[in-house]
């Protein structure tokens, strides 16, 4: 039916709209000095994972021992951030870390971590994996070339709680 047609490509045209304003938009948060009719246009060369491995805070030096059982919370995004080097194949990317919180006490929320037996001490650890891009971005005031940087930025891309014995 044409009623339908028409309909379908007047909703595809609204996706368009929508997809190509949010594109604009991303590339405008890079770099938002751009004066009247100049343009960025974005290239990922690499991209790369790099792992960190963090301790959440508020464990205790030698760990916590189960003797009765249990285990710790790990809130994955919480405590004290820290600045980590991701090493990649272009260099090291640095990235600010949420080393996160691991506690007894439910209320710090985040992922439960059984205790591995009663009798050791155990420390909570967190593997947390960034997504690194190395982009070329080329600058342009309505077709005339202005330049060229290159920036890397790193993404947290997975994490992977577990505990380790002390």
């Amino acid at each position: 039916s044409m009623r339908k047609m028409k309909k379908m490509i007047v909703f595809l045209i609204a996706v368009i709209m929508c997809l190509s304003s949010s594109v604009a938009v991303s590339a405008k948060t890079v770099n938002d000095k751009l004066r009247y009719g100049e343009r960025e246009v974005v290239t990922v060369l690499k991209t790369e994972y790099a792992t960190v491995t963090v301790t959440p805070g508020g464990q205790p030096t030698g760990g916590n021992r189960f003797s009765t059982g249990g285990g710790l919370y790990v809130n994955t995004s919480g405590g004290d951030s820290i600045s980590v080097g991701l090493g990649v194949s272009w260099g090291v990317v640095s990235v600010s870390a949420s080393v996160g919180i691991a506690s007894k006490n439910s209320s710090v929320g985040g992922v439960f971590l059984t205790a591995p037996n009663r009798n050791d001490y155990f420390k909570a650890k967190i593997d947390k994996t960034y997504k690194v891009q190395y982009k070329k971005i080329d600058r342009y005031q309505y077709d005339k070339y202005l330049g060229t940087s290159y920036v890397s930025d790193a993404t947290l891309y997975s994490q992977n709680v577990y505990m380790v014995k002390v």
